[in-house]
């Protein structure tokens, strides 16, 4: 994708492709964020099934970063991040999991009923427990797309992604519903 150039007549300052890039994914809607994201999984060459958590956060961060959602402004943490981690014990039993969601807030119209409608996207990663996972139990928050950056170091420098951000887990599920 040419960016800038004198062919299209864009610049090559960091406004102008974020504004570009604003434009290109303004169709997507949370609703349809779980196609985006399978997309761009597909793109990358990989699969739901074979993604490490090291990659899954690569794809969801990067898709957070490039991407808005219509109805949903960042400035008002109407989309947001959220990864946790622990070991919890769901229908499949007990795992211990990282999960990465994408949490979207919208107003609704008067017709819809007013308020508001908060859904999220989850990418989950389950491994077996361990005692190697006792203990490790957190969640961190990104608010905006400009502190991508610091979340994903802060991630990274956790105990629990390094214990598992390149292992292969028995299982990995991406849902989106409402909350």
């Amino acid at each position: 994708m040419n960016h800038g150039g004198s062919s299209t007549g864009l610049s090559n300052s960091p406004s102008a492709r974020y504004s570009l890039l604003d434009h290109q994914h303004i169709g997507m809607t949370p609703e349809h964020s779980q196609q985006e994201l399978e997309k761009r999984i597909q793109q990358s060459g990989m699969t739901l099934s074979n993604l490490t958590p090291a990659q899954g956060l690569r794809l969801m961060l990067d898709f957070y970063r490039d991407v808005r959602a219509e109805g949903c402004q960042p400035e008002n943490l109407d989309d947001m991040l959220l990864v946790e981690w622990g070991t919890y014990n769901s229908g499949e039993g007990r795992s211990f999991c990282i999960n990465m969601v994408r949490q979207f807030t919208e107003a609704l119209t008067e017709d819809e009923g007013g308020a508001s409608s908060m859904t999220t996207l989850s990418l989950t990663f389950h491994f077996p427990p361990s005692a190697q996972f006792d203990g490790l139990q957190d969640h961190h928050w990104c608010s905006t797309p400009d502190e991508v950056k610091d979340f994903e170091r802060l991630i990274i420098g956790s105990e629990a992604y390094r214990a598992v951000a390149t292992a292969r887990p028995w299982m990995v599920t991406l849902d989106y519903g409402p909350v």
